[in-house]
């Protein structure tokens, strides 16, 4: 990690020339659940953004290129690509390394000082709408060329349409609860998300728990559990029935759900008196 799956609730572009502010002071400033780098941008004082770049109405840069980026409006959740010409009509628009369209790869256009193997950021949708955030320092596992990026976002993470963002040194994300990139580097703008708040209905899973002895669920004894939940990937804790060999059913909500990862976490603990045996 981090690799983040989320749904999101609310999307804002934070302009960051003036502020100057760190990732996890952006974070704080705006209370956005995860904040990450977004644009190209002079390595200067002013730290003018590069490419097409549109925040909050107004156009920051606007070269004579075309580029597929994300524009989206002030009360979207789910930026759409479009071509930087038609930028205008949006109320944010951001775009770099155009990955994937429609479910299939797009020519990539980069100059050769963001080739290599170095620090990604990027992100993306699936056709369900989660988004898709990648962020990885340099020298990291996650460390790629841009061509490796194309295919984790459209193969490995299957986005119907993904960015690659600035990399390198300026890659940094800074949440709460789905672990953080650290970077010393002033950056021009990050994109900020607030993640759709989980269901406050847990489930009810059903399976099979073996015991040691065959004997059925019994205080002292311990078990060791782990299921997947896939109706919902944004439920934070779930409650779970678990049946055991002869018949016998152990309702236990102790337990977290990790809906980054999509899976219930392996848990071993041993069963008390005050848990109820049915």
């Amino acid at each position: 990690m981090p690799v983040l799956e989320v749904r999101p609730s609310k999307i804002e572009f934070f302009d960051n020339r003036s502020t100057k502010y760190t990732c996890s002071q952006v974070r704080e400033q705006t209370g956005a659940d995860i904040v990450f780098n977004a644009s190209l941008f002079k390595m200067d004082s002013t730290l003018a953004p590069l490419c097409d770049i549109r925040i909050k109405g107004v156009t920051l840069s606007d070269d004579e290129f075309g580029y597929w980026g994300y524009g989206w409006n002030a009360n979207d959740f789910r930026p759409v690509m479009v071509n930087s010409n038609s930028m205008s009509n949006y109320y944010n628009f951001v775009t770099c390394v155009a990955l994937c369209k429609d479910g299939a790869t797009v020519g990539l256009n980069y100059n050769s000082d963001m080739g290599g193997t170095r620090g990604r950021t990027a992100f993306g949708f699936r056709s369900d709408g989660t988004m898709v955030i990648y962020c990885f320092a340099d020298s990291t596992s996650g460390a790629s060329t841009i061509e490796g990026m194309q295919t984790k976002m459209l193969e490995t993470y299957k986005c119907q349409d993904a960015i690659n963002l600035d990399g390198g040194g300026s890659c940094q994300l800074s949440s709460i609860s789905y672990g953080n990139v650290t970077s010393s580097r002033t950056v021009s703008n990050f994109i900020c998300v607030w993640v759709k708040p989980p269901d406050v209905t847990a489930p009810v899973i059903n399976f099979l728990a073996s015991t040691q002895n065959g004997q059925g669920l019994k205080p002292g004894e311990k078990f060791t559990f782990q299921a997947s939940l896939i109706e919902d990937s944004y439920i934070k804790s779930a409650k779970a029935i678990f049946t055991s060999e002869n018949g016998d059913t152990l309702e236990c909500t102790d337990y977290t759900y990790d809906y980054v990862l999509s899976n219930l976490l392996f848990t071993t603990r041993e069963i008390t008196q005050d848990d109820k045996i049915q």
